[in-house]
């Protein structure tokens, strides 16, 4: 393994969970629900990747996120990066990063990859040199 790699990804099996959308009027509990739901499932494929860089965690990155879609249909990116907060999190939890403020992650950008691939979100991490 390459003590000085520069990139870092993991493929959580799902999409964020639809709960989590700004305008949900769900109940607090399932919030809380898949909120914990959304962090376990990054956390699962973080750890069954098994080969974090040994220099993390990072200082300065940048970060991009592919959601994976089957279909063409209509869909809101802003709302699926705020639903994405739980995946962030799940790389601070882990290791992969320091914090999750601007002074860390310098860049977040992400798209929608149209295939026949099952929904899948894929965390990218960068990292940015001092």
């Amino acid at each position: 393994m390459n003590p000085k790699m520069d990139l870092y990804y993991f493929d959580i099996p799902r999409h964020p969970s639809a709960l989590l959308k700004a305008d949900s009027h769900a109940p607090w509990y399932k919030k809380v629900k898949a909120e914990n739901e959304d962090k376990n499932d990054a956390l699962a494929s973080i750890y069954a990747t098994g080969n974090k860089p040994p220099d993390m965690p990072w200082d300065r990155c940048q970060m991009h996120i592919l959601f994976y879609c089957n279909t063409k249909h209509r869909r809101d990116l802003d709302n699926y990066i705020a639903r994405s907060k739980k995946f962030i999190d799940a790389c601070i939890f882990a290791g992969l990063i320091t914090d999750d403020s601007s002074d860390v992650i310098e860049k977040l950008t992400a798209e929608f990859v149209i295939g026949d691939e099952k929904p899948a979100t894929r965390m990218i991490l960068t990292r940015v040199a001092a």
